[in-house]
């Protein structure tokens, strides 16, 4: 019995020290930080760049979302991500995409808004019911 106890110890830590996830039907959790910024040590920080109108899969270009998504990028070393929610107001999340799940951004403007179009490896979809994506934080415009 305590060598189960002992190894399901050392599998958690090492799942904690490589952010691998917990998969659950078609979401997954996070169990650590997604990425750490090169520049700030408590995590990217994350701000408002732009209305993601089209999130679309890179291999086959279908359309993923049916609303509009939030383009983030962090002030330190550019991480970008995208979400469907808005955390820099304390909403859930929802799904999400972060790093290298981006494969392309295209950038336009219309009337001064920032109109981005996301192109992603959609099976790297993140869903989470928080407010937050652990390693990253996500700060209001004037805050910025």
């Amino acid at each position: 019995m305590t060598l189960k106890k002992g190894l399901g110890k050392s599998i958690l830590a090492v799942t904690f020290a490589l952010g691998l996830t917990a998969t659950s039907g078609l979401s997954s959790t996070a169990l650590a930080a997604e990425s750490s910024c090169a520049t700030y040590s408590d995590g990217h920080h994350m701000y408002l760049k732009g209305v993601v109108t089209s999130v679309l899969d890179a291999n086959t270009g279908k359309k993923l979302n049916n609303t509009q998504w939030a383009y983030y990028k962090c002030s330190g070393d550019g991480e970008i991500a995208v979400a469907e929610g808005s955390p820099e107001f304390k909403a859930q999340v929802g799904r999400y995409y972060t790093g290298a799940s981006i494969t392309k951004v295209v950038q336009g403007n219309l009337k001064g808004v920032n109109v981005v179009t996301v192109y992603v490896k959609s099976s790297q979809e993140r869903t989470t019911t928080s407010t937050t994506i652990p390693g990253y934080k996500f700060y209001q415009p004037s805050q910025g």
